[in-house]
C-alpha cells in the first residue's frame, strides 16, 4: 500500500481510539450541536477512501474490472450503512455489555475494514464469486500473427488474468488442475501473466498450447536486462525447440539476450536456424549477432558475419560497425578498429559517439597510436559529434597506457572547459597516468583530493593506483598514510593495496620493519598474500642488506603453496651477499624450469659485486 494508504488506516485506528477514549469527555459538550456522532463519520469517509483507492490487484478485463468496483461499493455502502445505525447498535450493545459495550461497535467496524484493506492488497475484492466457469479471449500479440485458432495475450507490464480458450486442447492432468483451481477458496484460480512480477509458470513447456499462448511473455522475460543467465537460457530453449520464433524480431531477442548473457555460440547457432527456416535475415539481425560476438570478444566470428552480409547484399549500418570497432577494441587489434572506421566513411555512413570512442580506446592497444586518437577526437568536434566523458575516459586511458601523463591532465582542464564532469573513472585513469610517467605522487594526491572536492567518493581501485604512485615515487611515508586514510573510510583494502604499500616500504630501507608488518596486517584482515607479496617483500630485504631474510622468504612461500616466479628469484638473488648462494638459486631457477633472463643475470652480477668476486655462473 501507498504511504496515503498507510496514513488512511492510521486515521481508521485513530478514529477508533477517539471513539473509545475521548468520546466521554469530549462528545457531552458537543451534543447541543449535534456532532455526537462526528467520529462515525471520521470512521467512515477514511475507510470509504481506503476501499476506493486501493489498487493493488488489477484486472485488465472489463468483466472483472467491473465487478471489483461493484464490490468495493457494497462494502463501502456496507460500512457508511453500519455507521450511520451507530446509536441503535450502541444502545443494544450497551443493554447486553454494559456501559464498556457502548464503544464496542466502533472498535469493531474499525477493525473488521483495517483487516479488509491488508487482505484486498494481494488479490482483486471478489465477494459472492460463484463457480461457474467465465472464458475470456485475450486479444492478439500486435507483433505476432497467431499459428493458430488460439490468440496469443498480449503480456502488458500489469498482469493478465487469463482462463483457458474452449478451443485449447488441454492434457487430462491439466484439467484436473484447473479443476481444482476453480474452487473458490484457491486464490489461484488465475493464471497471471507477466514479466514484472514473473509471471510465467514453471511448466510453461509442457505443451505446444501453453507454450505459444505465454511466448509474447518469455520474450518479454528475455528481453529484460536483469534476467539472469539460466533463464536466459531455459526460455530460449523452449522458444527454439517449440519452434516458436516466427520472424526475424523475435530471433533478434533471443540472439541480443543470449549475447547479453555471453552464450554468443548459441546465438549464432540461432541465427543459422532462422535461416534454415527459411527466414530472411536483416541488418538488425546481423547486428546482434555481431553485437554478441562483440560482448564475448571473438573477433574473427564478427568479421566472418560482416562478410556474410555483404554476400547477401545486406548493406551495415552505423550499429553494425560500432559493434565491428568495439570488438576490435576488445580484441586489441587497433589497426582492424581504425580500417573499419575508415570503411563506414567511405560508405558514406557517419560514425556516430559510440564509434568513435571504441576507435580511441582501441588507440590503447597498439603502440604510438595516442596521435591517431588525438586526431579522432579533433574529427569528432569538426563533424558536430560531441565527445562525451566516456570518449574523454578512453582518451585519457590511452594516454595513459602510451606514457603521455602530461597530456592527460591537460584532457581533465579540457573536460572543465567543456562543461564534462570528470567520474570515478576519469580519475582512475589520470592517477594511473601519475604512476606510469614516472611516480608523480605529488599530482596523483592533488587528483584524490579534487575528486573528494567534488563529491566523487575515490574507490579502492583510485586508492590503489595512488599508492603505487607514491612507491614508484619512493614516499613510503605517504603511502602508508594513504593506507590507513582509506581504512579510515571504510574502504577495504585489498592483497594489490598491500603489494604496492610493500613495495613502497622496499624504497626505503629504514621502512622494513613497516614492510614485515604489513603482512602481519594482511593476516589479521584474511587477505592472502600472494607471489607479487613476496617478491615486493624480498625487494626490502634487498633495500635493507637482510640477505638472510630474503633467502628465507623462498620456503615460506612454498609453505604457502605459493611458487616463486623469475621476478621473485630476481629479488632474492639482488639480496644475496654471497657467490655461492647465488649460483645454488640460479641452479634452483633452472631446475624448476624457470627462464634465466638478463634480469637475473644482471641482479647475480651485482649481488656477487659487493664483495668484489668475479662471478662464475653455472652454465
Amino acid at each position: 500500500m501507498s504511504a496515503i494508504q498507510n496514513l488512511v488506516c492510521f486515521a481508521s485506528l485513530a478514529g477508533a481510539f477517539l471513539l473509545i477514549t475521548g468520546r466521554a469527555c469530549v462528545m457531552q459538550s458537543v451534543q447541543s450541536l449535534g456532532l455526537q456522532h462526528v467520529p462515525e463519520f471520521m470512521v467512515t469517509m477514511s475507510c470509504l477512501y481506503s476501499i476506493f483507492t486501493v489498487q493493488k490487484g488489477k484486472v485488465v478485463d472489463e468483466e472483472s474490472k467491473n465487478e471489483m468496483c461493484k464490490n468495493r461499493m457494497i462494502a463501502g455502502l456496507i460500512t457508511f450503512a453500519v455507521c450511520l445505525t451507530m446509536p441503535l447498535l450502541q444502545s443494544i450493545s450497551e443493554c447486553i455489555a454494559g456501559q464498556v459495550g457502548e464503544y464496542l461497535p466502533e472498535v469493531l467496524v474499525t477493525s473488521a475494514v483495517t483487516f479488509w484493506l491488508y487482505k484486498v492488497r494481494a488479490r482483486p475484492i471478489r465477494m459472492g464469486t460463484t463457480t461457474t466457469n467465465k472464458t475470456i479471449t485475450p486479444p492478439p500479440s500486435p507483433k505476432l500473427k497467431p499459428p493458430s485458432p488460439t490468440p496469443a495475450p498480449k503480456c502488458l507490464s500489469e498482469p493478465q488474468v487469463i482462463d483457458t480458450p474452449p478451443s485449447a486442447k488441454v492434457p487430462a492432468a491439466d484439467e484436473a488442475n484447473l479443476a481444482s483451481s476453480k474452487t473458490p477458496d484457491s486464490p489461484q484460480k488465475k493464471i497471471q501473466c507477466s514479466t514484472k512480477h514473473g509471471g510465467i509458470p514453471s511448466d510453461v513447456s509442457g505443451s505446444q498450447q501453453r507454450a505459444e499462448r505465454y511466448k509474447p511473455a518469455i520474450l518479454g522475460k528475455i528481453n529484460e536486462r536483469n534476467t539472469s543467465s539460466q533463464d536466459v537460457v531455459k526460455l530460449s530453449d523452449i522458444l527454439t525447440k517449440g519452434k516458436l520464433l516466427s520472424n526475424p524480431r523475435e530471433y533478434t531477442i533471443v540472439i541480443s539476450a543470449l549475447g547479453r548473457v555471453g552464450h554468443w555460440q548459441t546465438a549464432l547457432h540461432l541465427l543459422r536456424e532462422s535461416m534454415d527456416n527459411g527466414l530472411e535475415p536483416n541488418v538488425v539481425l546481423y547486428t546482434a549477432a555481431i553485437s554478441a560476438c562483440d560482448k564475448a570478444r571473438q573477433l574473427k566470428p564478427a568479421l566472418a558475419l560482416l562478410d556474410e552480409m555483404r554476400s547477401r547484399r545486406i548493406e551495415p549500418n552505423m550499429y553494425t560497425y560500432s559493434a565491428l570497432i568495439s570488438t576490435c577494441d576488445k580484441a586489441k587489434e587497433p589497426a582492424k578498429a581504425l580500417e573499419l572506421l575508415q570503411q563506414m566513411k567511405d560508405e558514406g555512413i557517419e560514425p556516430n559517439e559510440y564509434a568513435y570512442t571504441a576507435a580511441i580506446s582501441a588507440c590503447g592497444k597498439g603502440n604510438g597510436l595516442w596521435r591517431h586518437a588525438y586526431d579522432l577526437i579533433s574529427e569528432m568536434r569538426r563533424k558536430g559529434v560531441n565527445p562525451t566523458v566516456v570518449t574523454y575516459n578512453a582518451m585519457i586511458s590511452t594516454l595513459e597506457k602510451s606514457l603521455q601523463p602530461r597530456k592527460a591532465l591537460e584532457l581533465l582542464k579540457e573536460m572543465d572547459n567543456a562543461g564534462i564532469s570528470p567520474n570515478e573513472r576519469t580519475y582512475n585513469s589520470l592517477i594511473n597516468a601519475c604512476e606510469k610517467g614516472g611516480g608523480l605522487w605529488e599530482t596523483a594526491l592533488q587528483l584524490l583530493q579534487q575528486m573528494e572536492k567534488c563529491g566523487i567518493w575515490p574507490s579502492v581501485i583510485t586508492y590503489n593506483a595512488a599508492i603505487s604512485t607514491c612507491a614508484k615515487g619512493s614516499q613510503p611515508a605517504k603511502a602508508l598514510e594513504l593506507l590507513k586514510d582509506m581504512q579510515k573510510k571504510g574502504i577495504r583494502p585489498t592483497e594489490t593495496t598491500f603489494n604496492a604499500a610493500v613495495s613502497a616500504c622496499a624504497r626505503d630501507a629504514e621502512f622494513f620493519s613497516k614492510a614485515e608488518a604489513l603482512l602481519v596486517e594482511m593476516d589479521k584482515l584474511n587477505i592472502k598474500r600472494t607471489v607479487m607479496t613476496y617478491t615486493a617483500l624480498a625487494s626490502a630485504c634487498k633495500t635493507a642488506g637482510k640477505a638472510e631474510k630474503a633467502l628465507a622468504v623462498l620456503p615460506e612461500m612454498r609453505s604457502r603453496g605459493l611458487q616463486p616466479n623469475e621476478y621473485t628469484y630476481s629479488a632474492v638473488i639482488s639480496a644475496c651477499d654471497d657467490r655461492a648462494q647465488v649460483n645454488g638459486l640460479l641452479q634452483e631457477m633452472r631446475t624448476a624450469g624457470l627462464q634465466v633472463d638478463q634480469v637475473t643475470l644482471k641482479a647475480a652480477e651485482t649481488a656477487c659485486s659487493k664483495d668484489n668476486l668475479k662471478v662464475s655462473l653455472v652454465e
